[in-house]
């Protein structure tokens, strides 16, 4: 019967471990190129801002910046300067232009608050 007993206990621990693992795991944000997935994988899946979760093989995948859309600039690509046409392209939404001369300006991440 003690043996029943500790069985049971193991298990409710385990249920009570695993319900608490997804709770931080569906709050935790993956950083740029970390793991997101995978086969046996356990952490969390979902990427920070700007960033995409990438499959990479059965057992990887990675969060990978997210290509900028046609009408936008990619991180640290020149935004504006003399002689510079934007085309209508604009820095993306968690970037800005930041001037570096007044030939050159870039668009740099925007700093977090």
């Amino acid at each position: 019967m003690r043996s029943a007993i500790s069985i049971c206990a193991l298990a409710l621990l385990s249920c009570a471990s695993a319900s608490t693992h997804g709770a931080l795991r569906s709050e935790s944000l993956v950083s740029v190129y970390g793991q997101c997935g995978g086969r046996g994988y356990a952490g969390a899946t979902t990427c920070t801002s700007g960033n995409t979760c990438v499959y990479i093989a059965s057992t990887y995948s990675q969060c990978l910046p997210t290509p900028p859309t046609s009408t936008e600039f990619a991180t640290y690509a020149q935004c504006d300067g003399s002689n510079f046409k934007t085309n209508g392209k604009t820095c993306r939404p968690n970037d800005m232009c930041y001037k570096l001369t007044s030939l050159l300006s870039r668009c740099y991440p925007k700093k977090s608050e």
